[in-house]
């Protein structure tokens, strides 16, 4: 009897060691899927496959990714999920850059009758090496290392299909392997602008985070996210040009990304010339929040940043509050918080306090109405901490950018320096601006802010931060010159920026 409990029991062990492997691979497949933000065409479905003849194809706008390719892959270890990534990243290349022969193909071409029926061998292969080339810069966007293990992964899908090399009418093997090579150096590069865009923006240097986005647009890499933060980039470039003894408040963007500089009341909304500039930037960023929500109308950042850039229009134009209201009825939450802010902007205290009290339960609305009720304005902490990371100071790296470095001179006026670390990677762009960031866990420091630190011990020693973003599932303290990144509490990266 225990027997033939336990035969019955061995198909229900299987099925359940499928559906976890397929859960695994859909986790990757949205993550990607959300990182490239395009609803244009319509995204395909997954599905986990049981058959063993094509590790990966397309077929009638699904995606199949065989279970025999997810156990091949098992031999890149812990790399395992960037090759998996690699996988579904080219084959959303296919499907994004249409393609029109992925229709019923594969990524490893099992069935060669594909090669023979479909077009020429030359566009095949000028769309196969622009699906690798996309597939690494999605898998990049999606937070996965793919870059390093393509040739990898071609090796392993081959040698686990039994292919030969030198498929008829497809590129063969060894010509895929110099594809990969040949574009490797040019997707570092992209790689590396996009790194640097994040970086320039979270640090408040919009303009050189504006040249980026736009750079990686240019080539053709259009998401929601990109999008998106370009626009953040032209709100925050705004308001740098407002009086920060009136716009001192934190927009309930979807990033919160405002860092605000210490109050400066020489460039006050009074001056012409500077009104009608940030009027334009934020007109500029309404209309990338747009190209945002059109990849991807259920894209809620975009929505929430569009009403903060209609919040900052209104108050400098009064014929954008009727626009601003109706965008509001799009929010699902934040929308008494706009009130309140857009109610303080316009001196209308009343009513900036009643919805200020509606929000009582938001840590941002609350801190921006202990804002409306100082008389002091915003009091910044100007903690001057001298950090070093591994010994490597970032004053040292002002005046001396050490050899060898990777140089990016494709974006005008951002001849960009890259210096790799053994934890940490150091970001020269232009003539003034040094980003140093961590990249691993073994980092140190000469203070006791060290990775795995907790925030209550970071504020402890270094006070209460300008800021506090919160990012998926990460929180950014923001301080001047420093940003922390905490997951779970505990301290995962540091940011310095001179």
């Amino acid at each position: 009897m225990g027997k033939i409990i336990l035969l019955l029991f061995l198909p229900l062990l299987g099925f359940s060691q499928i559906e976890e492997k397929s859960e695994k691979c859909k986790i990757i497949y949205n993550n990607i899927i959300n990182a490239i933000g395009n609803n244009n065409p319509q995204k395909p479905r997954f599905v986990f496959s049981t058959s063993t003849n094509n590790p990966a194809y397309i077929s009638n706008n699904k995606i199949y990714f065989e279970e025999k390719l997810y156990d091949a892959l098992l031999e890149l270890g812990d790399k395992q999920e960037d090759g998996i990534a690699f996988i579904l990243s080219h084959e959303l290349a296919h499907h994004y850059l249409r393609h029109a022969w992925m229709k019923k193909a594969g990524y490893g071409f099992k069935n060669t009758q594909i090669g023979q029926t479909l077009i020429n061998f030359e566009a095949r292969k000028l769309e196969e090496t622009a699906a690798d080339y996309y597939a690494g810069f999605y898998a990049h966007l999606s937070g996965y290392k793919s870059l390093s293990i393509a040739d990898k992964v071609l090796d392993i899908v081959y040698n686990a299909y039994q292919l030969d090399s030198n498929i008829s009418g497809y590129p063969s093997l060894y010509e895929r392997k110099k594809i990969s090579d040949s574009k490797k150096q040019e997707l570092q590069q992209l790689t590396d602008i996009f790194d640097i865009a994040n970086l320039a923006l979270l640090t408040a240097h919009y303009n050189n985070a504006v040249d980026c986005y736009e750079y990686i647009l240019n080539e053709g890499f259009t998401s929601r996210e990109i999008y998106n933060n370009l626009g953040l980039s032209f709100i925050y470039s705004a308001l740098d040009l407002l009086d920060k003894k009136k716009y001192k408040y934190y927009l309930p963007t979807s990033l919160d990304l405002n860092t605000r500089a210490e109050i400066q009341s020489t460039r006050g909304i009074g001056i012409d010339d500077h009104k009608i500039k940030a009027i334009e930037l934020l007109e500029m960023a309404i209309e990338k929040f747009d190209r945002s929500i059109l990849l991807d109308k259920n894209y809620k950042d975009a929505t929430i940043n569009k009403a903060a850039a209609l919040l900052l229009l209104a108050t400098l134009d009064v014929a954008f509050e009727d626009k601003f209201f109706i965008q509001l009825k799009l929010l699902e939450s934040d929308t008494d918080h706009f009130r309140a802010i857009y109610y303080a902007l316009s001196d209308k205290k009343r009513d900036a306090k009643k919805y200020f009290k509606k929000e009582n339960t938001n840590s941002i609305a609350i801190y921006n109405y202990n804002i409306f009720n100082s008389k002091e304005g915003v009091i910044l902490n100007n903690n001057n901490i001298k950090l070093i990371i591994d010994d490597i100071d970032l004053n040292d790296l002002t005046f001396s950018f050490p050899k060898p470095y990777r140089r990016i001179n494709k974006i005008p006026g951002n001849n960009i320096k890259i210096k790799d670390f053994k934890n940490t990677t150091a970001y020269s762009i232009g003539r003034d601006l040094i980003i140093h960031a961590t990249n691993t866990s073994l980092f140190t420091t000469n203070t006791i802010i060290k990775y795995g630190i907790s925030s209550e011990l970071v504020v402890e020693e270094l006070g209460m931060p300008n800021n506090i973003i919160n990012s998926k599932q990460k929180k950014l303290y923001i301080y001047k010159q420093l940003i922390l990144s905490f997951k779970e509490n505990r301290l995962e990266k540091i940011i310095l920026t001179n």
